[in-house]
């Protein structure tokens, strides 16, 4: 008991020692912050630390930020050059790694460990672009210590010298000591002489606890940079979303030209009114004209229609349509297709889940057969002319990521990459249930309020993901990713263009048999006529223009049957009628000389395009005033799918 009183005070001298001896903490941090007449800093850090061989085995590391968000949201990189690192007033081995938000200084050697002690540390750098530029002054804000220090600093002292002499009542003092976004007043700070401003720390501070100080001078001290110097930081700041954005240009240049080679509408011949669908033509080819491709109206219309000519027989006895074999086949090459997979296992077929095999198989033979039958002879996709835009689209941003700098090696390539993948399949879901909203009724809407709930989350993770690239990279190369998306997509759809024979229906007669009855008694009076004006260039072509027009009108008023038979010559005339509009529509596309009688020929004039005002007639007027939009088939659906209402 007694040996154990004995060692009773030495167990709590070793207890009372220990933490003394295992803290590591900074003694000292005095920064000396040199202003110099170019605007530039030369600081210069001195360290006192404590080293137990804890955290501090081999050196130290200093976070030093050089990346910055202007007004606009654009990335701003300051200069960091490292002069000269010590350690007890000997030269120390140091490198510098990126962070997020700046660089990282490492003091010390991988190879050697520091022995527990007190080490001094002295770190010379120079930087610019620190400085503020106020209407009425210019200001240093300056965090001295930063705040990702994990030890307590004793004690902080900071010098600010100016690079001229400066009255005290023109200098603007402040300061803020305590974690980041505080607001501490626990410091004092002197004017020690005409150029020198000196800030103390009135307490020990905490580990991630720093010092910021903001000294406002009288403007003239140092230059402001000029609006040139500050473009060209501009240029080099945001020399990523720079590339990027020669590549948009690059890449409007590239699809604008082959648009405008492959992507335009041929010109349009004469539009006839039709009652009646064009002989050998399909409800689901005239569909798939219409729409550009496939969709599952086409084969719903191959079945109504194979229905009403007897060839199947489509019936719901309970909730499910039937579909079973009737009288023959079907003419049609794509309705047979159809017709031979619908029936390949039996007479007849219930389209429900258990089905649903066979039920593809027939929807891909029907969309197979209208491919080979449709594309290419009516309209074209031109893929192999978008191709190169989006190659040219993917090498400016792969361009411009690389050269962003971000704080992990190739982070704003993947990032890029992965919110173009991601956006790209949540927006084909999402224009999937858009389309499957304006097809849906009864009670199938409540699947589609599901599915779109579902998708809640994926848009939004979306938008994060943009959020995120554009925080890592700025905002201008997030704008330049999205105009390149935009882009890329728009042309894909402009790049798709009808040919010749799919901007007008198949040659034919449309005699005045042709028109329902009740539309022919009609007997509406005939709009007043309307003399054409003379194109603004005062070339002849308007005359020629106004033949072809006068043609056009007394084609429109006879087949609307406004003057009985006999009562117009023109009317025995009609075969040669709709044979010399064919013939001039055809001149007025190949731009060739046209012979009016009584004058003579006149050259067309290669720009000029045939004004809807000349056609006397509201359906003439409506149809050629709609000339210069995208038809994608639609004329010849149009026309053609009155008869079959």
């Amino acid at each position: 008991m007694k040996r154990l009183l004995a060692l009773l005070p030495l167990v709590l001298l070793v207890l009372a020692a220990g933490p003394s001896l295992a803290d590591e903490r900074i003694h000292r941090y005095d920064a000396e912050i040199t202003i110099r007449p170019d605007g530039s800093l030369y600081v210069a850090e001195t360290i006192d630390v404590r080293a137990e061989g804890r955290q501090i085995r081999r050196g130290i590391f200093r976070d030093f930020p050089t990346v910055y968000r202007d007004a606009l949201g654009n990335r701003v990189t300051v200069p960091f050059d490292v002069v000269a690192v010590t350690r007890d007033g000997q030269p120390e081995p140091w490198h510098t790694e990126g962070v997020t938000g700046g660089t990282r200084l490492y003091i010390g050697d991988a190879g050697t460990f520091l022995e527990p002690g007190k080490y001094s540390y002295r770190i010379e750098y120079t930087t610019d672009r620190q400085l503020g530029h106020f209407e009425a002054h210019d200001e240093l804000y300056w965090n001295v210590t930063g705040n990702d220090w994990a030890f307590p600093i004793d004690a902080v002292e900071a010098t600010v010298r100016l690079p001229a002499d400066v009255a005290r009542n023109d200098l603007r003092i402040d300061a803020y000591l305590g974690e980041a976004g505080s607001q501490g007043s626990e410091w004092t700070a002197e004017v020690t002489a005409r150029d020198t401003v000196r800030f103390v720390s009135g307490r020990a501070l905490d580990p991630y606890e720093g010092l910021t100080i903001a000294v406002g001078f009288p403007k003239g001290l140092v230059p402001e940079p000029s609006a040139l110097e500050r473009g060209q930081r501009l240029l080099v700041d945001n020399r990523g979303a720079i590339v990027g954005l020669i590549g948009l240009l690059f890449v409007i240049g590239w699809q604008a030209w082959a648009w405008n080679r492959v992507g335009r509408d041929p010109l349009p011949g004469a539009i006839y009114p039709r009652y009646e669908a064009p002989e050998g033509y399909s409800p689901g080819m005239l569909r798939y004209v219409l729409k550009f491709g496939y969709d599952k109206t086409a084969t719903a219309a191959a079945l109504v229609h194979m229905a009403v000519l007897g060839h199947v027989v489509l019936d719901k006895p309970k909730k499910r349509f039937v579909v079973r074999r009737g009288e023959g086949t079907p003419e049609s090459k794509t309705e047979k297709a159809l017709f031979e997979a619908l029936f390949a296992g039996g007479d007849s077929l219930t389209f429900e889940q258990a089905e649903h095999a066979r039920v593809g198989k027939a929807v891909k033979a029907h969309e197979k057969a209208l491919r080979s039958r449709m594309e290419t002879h009516y309209f074209r996709h031109n893929r192999r002319w978008w191709v190169p835009g989006l190659l040219i689209a993917l090498v400016s941003v792969l361009l411009m990521t690389v050269l962003v700098r971000t704080p992990e090696p190739g982070l704003a390539p993947f990032l890029a990459l992965f919110s173009i993948l991601w956006n790209g399949f949540v927006g084909v879901v999402v224009a999937g249930i858009y389309k499957g909203w304006k097809e849906v009724t009864g009670l199938k809407i409540l699947p589609m309020l599901i599915l779109s709930v579902f998708m809640v989350p994926f848009v939004f993770a979306g938008l994060v993901i943009l959020g995120v690239f554009g925080w890592q990279v700025g905002v201008l190369p997030m704008l330049v990713l999205l105009a390149h998306l935009a882009l890329t997509l728009t042309f894909y759809q402009l790049m798709k263009a009808p040919t010749e024979r799919g901007t007008r229906p198949p040659r034919c007669h449309p005699g005045p048999a042709a028109v329902p009855e009740h539309r022919r008694a009609r007997g509406s009076r005939a709009p007043p006529r309307r003399r054409p004006a003379r194109d603004d260039r005062g070339i002849r072509a308007p005359v020629a223009l106004r033949h072809r027009a006068r043609q056009c009108r007394d084609l429109g008023r006879a087949l609307r049957g406004r003057h009985p038979p006999g009562r117009d010559r023109r009317l025995d005339q009609e075969p040669q009628l709709v044979q010399r509009l064919d013939d001039g529509w055809k001149a007025v596309q190949r731009r060739d000389p046209v012979e009016i009688p009584g004058r003579r020929p006149v050259q067309q004039h290669r720009r000029l395009r045939l004004p809807a005002r000349l056609v006397v007639g509201r359906r003439w007027r409506g149809l050629l005033r709609r000339r210069r939009r995208r038809r994608r088939g639609r004329r010849l659906v149009e026309t053609s799918i009155v008869g079959l209402a």
